[in-house]
């Protein structure tokens, strides 16, 4: 009885991402001490996961490994205060994803794609380079320019398809 609530526990916190046909995946979560994002079939170069929080939480982190499970002292990855952007290359690797928390109350909206173009953090790409923004954003604006580099995104997409 104690292994079946064990595995019924993993498997609750453990999620696999599975994309629509534009690589778009996208949830609201409550947060817990530990969720977990596995993504399986990579057909893209580039996977870019956004995240962000509805409410305070300082000790809300973001993490990402390859193969494994990510793990707070040795995965990349950084605190998450209002919104936090990652790129990560698999290389064909199986990616997992980690949201984890002191405090488990609240909610946050996780959103995961992928792509054959390589994006940056603030749709700051300038000939390929990336570049940050050192001003502050009002988080209305953060979300307004997360969904544009999306539309923007499939837009693209869509003229490759038609020429």
């Amino acid at each position: 009885m104690i292994i079946l609530f064990y595995f019924f526990l993993l498997t609750v916190q453990q999620r696999d991402v599975e994309f629509d046909k534009n690589y778009f995946w996208t949830s609201i979560d409550k947060v817990q001490d530990q969720n977990i994002y596995r993504i399986k079939n990579l057909k893209q170069p580039y996977y870019y996961v956004q995240v962000t929080l509805f409410q305070n939480d300082l000790s809300f982190i973001l993490m990402y490994d390859l193969n494994q499970i990510a793990q707070l002292n040795s995965s990349k990855g950084d605190y998450v205060r209002r919104t936090r952007f990652l790129k990560i290359e698999p290389n064909g690797n199986i990616i997992y994803i980690s949201a984890q928390s002191n405090i488990t109350s609240g909610y946050y909206n996780i959103t995961i794609w992928g792509s054959k173009e390589e994006y940056c953090d603030n749709s700051c790409s300038y000939n390929g380079k990336c570049t940050a923004v050192s001003a502050p954003v009002v988080l209305v604006d953060e979300v307004l320019k997360f969904f544009s580099r999306i539309r923007n995104a499939r837009l693209l997409e869509e003229r490759k398809k038609i020429q």
